[in-house]
């Protein structure tokens, strides 16, 4: 037995090739259409003894049979579960496969290859391989309140979902809820549900969420979005993984729409000169006509020290106002009859201090 063995041992090791498989990825959309990725199987040579080494130093051979080069393997290999497609050898280490139709999602494959495809030296580590596509999933790419800009009083939550895979309407649609609880209610309300409709692009690889309008309130109030995991996929059915959920905040009537802020700079007017300008930037589009008729300015008295300024609306009183400068605002042109930017032309000296007040009704 002793002697069999170091007989065995002592003879020429055979050259193996290991099996590299890559697999393909998500597939995309190239000029609007599907364009499933190939799979590509490389066979790596395993130089694992000072033997084998010392035996290919100025090279290995490859796997491919030479009449195969470039050319379409029509058998020898097996895909399974079964998908049609093309093997094809695009080097002689290096075979490829383009299926006719999409990858199903998540799925296992398993490939087994024949001696038939490669040169009568080669012995495979393995002549199978396994390799899984990617997971159906699924991203939230934006939730947000939303006014219509050709219609200020349609106000509703947008929301848009991003999918790995062509997506399940009906399944989709079934696992997602919103909800919004009674304008004032505490965190213990559960939200009632709010009916939305769905939208999808061509290849249900995105979806659009559109509530059903809301009301601007004298409270704010949260929209919530829940996406229960287990959302199919028409690509073999795999489930996504994962919960999704996510809020937004529907504003109150105070805060929905204000003055963000107010600022002096100097611009270029239509002649090219210099001048000051006052700035109000809205939350909202508001017309400039409105803005100049519910706005007035003053002037505010100078302190006692140059260094002294006033530190706001609440030190301003009647009083104050009494000895103050009113200021006429006169309106710099906008693109568009509404405007979240406004701007005023202004002269008044350097450093001192003006008051805005923005009536009521604005």
């Amino acid at each position: 037995m002793t002697g069999a063995y170091y007989y065995y041992e002592s003879l020429p090791k055979p050259l193996r090739y290991a099996v590299d498989v890559e697999p393909p990825g998500v597939t995309p959309i190239i000029d609007d259409k599907p364009q499933p990725q190939p799979l590509r199987v490389s066979f790596r040579p395993l130089l694992d003894s000072p033997e084998l080494q010392a035996r290919y130093a100025e090279g290995v051979p490859g796997v491919a049979r030479l009449d195969l080069i470039g050319k379409e393997v029509v058998s020898g290999i097996s895909i399974q579960p079964a998908l049609p497609g093309t093997w094809r050898w695009d080097d002689e280490n290096t075979l490829r496969f383009e299926p006719e139709t999409d990858w199903p999602a998540d799925q296992e494959f398993r490939l087994e290859f024949s001696p038939e495809i490669s040169a009568a030296h080669v012995r495979l580590q393995d002549n199978s391989a396994q390799f899984h596509t990617p997971p159906f999933e699924i991203s939230l790419k934006e939730f947000r309140f939303y006014q219509d800009p050709a219609d200020k009083s349609v106000r509703k939550t947008v929301a848009s979902f991003s999918f790995s895979h062509p997506v399940d309407e009906k399944s989709f649609e079934r696992h997602l809820e919103l909800g919004m609880r009674p304008s004032g209610a505490g965190p213990e309300v559960r939200p009632q549900p709010r009916a939305c409709s769905v939208t999808y692009d061509a290849h249900h690889r995105e979806a659009y969420v559109h509530s059903d309008p809301v009301m601007i309130r004298d409270q704010e109030q949260r929209m919530s979005l829940q996406l229960a995991k287990g959302v199919t996929t028409t690509l073999g059915g795999a489930e996504s993984r994962d919960d999704i959920s996510s809020s937004v905040l529907i504003p109150s009537a105070s805060t929905y729409f204000r003055v963000t802020s107010a600022r002096s700079e100097i611009v270029r007017n239509e002649e090219d000169e210099p001048e000051q300008a006052l700035m109000l930037q809205f939350t909202d589009f508001v017309d400039s006509d409105a803005v100049v008729r519910n706005t007035r300015a003053w002037l505010l008295p100078e302190k006692e020290s140059q260094w002294q300024h006033w530190n706001g609306p609440r030190e301003v009183t009647d009083e104050v106002l009494a000895h103050a400068q009113p200021v006429e605002l006169k309106a710099l042109p906008t693109e568009k009859d509404a405007s979240r930017l406004h701007s005023f032309a202004i002269d008044l000296p350097e450093g001192r201090d003006l008051y805005l007040r923005l009536e009521k009704g604005l």
